[in-house]
């Protein structure tokens, strides 16, 4: 058994194309139990151990919601400096996912990724941003090495450059249409570029393509309500905003940059689209932590606290996690936690009415191989942060109902 859960898909398909989709899972959301009768402190210790996936968002989440907790004062330093680690593990999980799964996607050689490096460049921006290198402390104190950081945001810059871009990654920052776009992928070598043109020749690009409602940025009193209501574990297992069930993560997140646009417009979200939305988001990560640094070089590092809440000891925080959008809760009563809840990416992405079901249930294919290399492409893109198993029903079989019990990974 898989202590993280994981996800069930079944597809049923009939007559060359997908009619149906049933989503469960055996994510362990009852594993919160364990920060009950625990001091926030205690919670900062245990949540790298419960949480092997974007484990870096959900510290900053847990973090930031012990602060409010505890009523400490704002620490707009430490707040963006968690923010670059945050980007920074951002970038692990998109070039992990594209230098692992994008390969076989386009037929091509697997290459042994140079990606540990980033894992190891964790560890060098952790150091170089606080004291002996303690990011998730209550009392973490920032200590900056400006050299240190420099060094480190221009190697990942080269890593990408290197690895997924074949060296037109400044290029591909100025692709701000179709035509720039498919000037970009002629003749690049790179893996991103052969998967890409490859969908738009095999007549996949808008393979997925589907209804969506974008998940908007929320409002934490009304979150707290939802979640302090009888209606929490479902909102947290099937959790949906105004009646509907939202995509949260990168391409939420790109959609107003201009290629991305131009590509919803020529390919809606499908696959071309999502990928690009990716490489946009990755391409965009090194600016970013300049940007950080350089605010926190100047002390002007200041972060709108827009997204949290706090109450009578419930406390409330939001973090955008490489997959999308991360909720964590905290009640506290006499120093100890009476509460915890997390809702997690996947569970807006992958919910029974949510957008990888309505993506996976448009796809055709005349044969069992191709739609299982399709329904792999979508899940990969919209990227679920547990395993998965996919399992493709004939017209004579049941769809199975969706079964909840899972993990609250991100």
């Amino acid at each position: 058994m898989n202590p993280a859960g994981q996800l069930h898909i079944q597809l049923n398909w009939q007559g060359g194309s997908v009619q149906g989709v049933a989503l469960s899972s055996s994510r362990p959301f009852h594993a919160l139990r364990v920060f009950n009768g625990k001091t926030p402190e205690q919670l900062l210790t245990m949540v790298p151990l419960l949480f092997n996936v974007c484990g870096i968002a959900q510290g900053h989440a847990a973090i930031e919601a012990s602060r409010q907790a505890l009523a400490m004062q704002p620490d707009f330093a430490g707040q963006r400096a968690r923010q670059m680690l945050v980007l920074l593990e951002t970038a692990r999980e998109h070039g992990w996912r594209i230098m692992s799964d994008w390969p076989s996607f386009a037929d091509l050689p697997a290459e042994k990724p140079q990606w540990a490096r980033l894992s190891s460049l964790m560890g060098e921006f952790k150091a170089a941003l606080f004291k002996d290198g303690d990011a998730f402390n209550l009392n973490s104190a920032v200590k900056i090495d400006h050299g240190r950081l420099q060094r480190g945001i221009a190697e990942l810059e080269a890593l990408l450059d290197e690895q997924i871009f074949a060296g037109r990654l400044r290029e591909w920052r100025s692709v701000n249409d179709i035509a720039a776009f498919s000037d970009w992928l002629s003749d690049n070598p790179g893996i991103a570029a052969q998967l890409l043109k490859r969908l738009i020749a095999e007549g996949l690009a808008s393979s997925g393509r589907c209804p969506s409602a974008w998940l908007p940025a929320l409002n934490a009193t009304e979150l707290h309500q939802i979640l302090s209501g009888p209606q929490a574990k479902e909102f947290i297992e099937t959790p949906v905003w105004n009646g509907q069930a939202c995509e949260t993560g990168a391409l939420n997140r790109q959609r107003h940059q201009p290629l991305i646009n131009s590509l919803l417009h020529e390919y809606g979200n499908g696959l071309v689209t999502r990928l690009a939305a990716c490489l946009s988001e990755l391409a965009d990560i090194p600016p970013r932590l300049w940007q950080c640094l350089n605010e926190l070089n100047d002390n002007s590092a200041v972060v709108p606290d827009s997204n949290g809440f706090t109450k009578n000891g419930c406390c409330l925080a939001q973090v955008e996690a490489a997959r999308g959008l991360l909720i964590h809760r905290l009640v506290l009563e006499q120093g100890r936690i009476v509460s915890y809840q997390v809702v997690a990416p996947t569970e807006w992405n992958f919910h029974p009415a949510g957008v990888a079901a309505q993506a996976l249930r448009g796809l055709v294919a005349d044969d069992e191989t191709l739609l299982r290399h399709q329904a792999a492409m979508l899940i990969c893109a919209i990227d679920p942060c547990v395993g998965y198993r996919l399992t493709i029903a004939p017209d004579s079989v049941k769809m199975q109902p969706r079964v909840t019990g899972g993990n609250d990974h991100a």
